[in-house]
């Protein structure tokens, strides 16, 4: 799914969001994911919880979907 956004304030053309699990898959590549192993830390990053805001989804739901995408690459390893 390809949504589009525009900005009436800037009066730029719309531009297209990527789809949600390419945003997860990109914090899982490039992010510090470190924090999904610390039980302490308390709350997701910042990165993730905008990719889930944009995109719909609760901060567990992108949570758990992080975990699978880190597990996929770190079994790949």
């Amino acid at each position: 799914m390809t949504r589009t956004m525009t900005s009436a304030a800037n009066g730029r053309a719309p531009r297209r969001v990527g789809s949600y699990q390419a945003a997860i898959e990109w914090i899982a590549q490039n992010d510090d994911t470190a924090w999904l192993d610390d039980e302490e830390a308390g709350s997701p990053s910042v990165t993730l919880v905008l990719v889930a805001d944009v995109f719909g989804r609760t901060d567990e739901e992108a949570t758990a979907d992080l975990r699978r995408a880190v597990a996929r690459i770190n079994k790949g390893k």
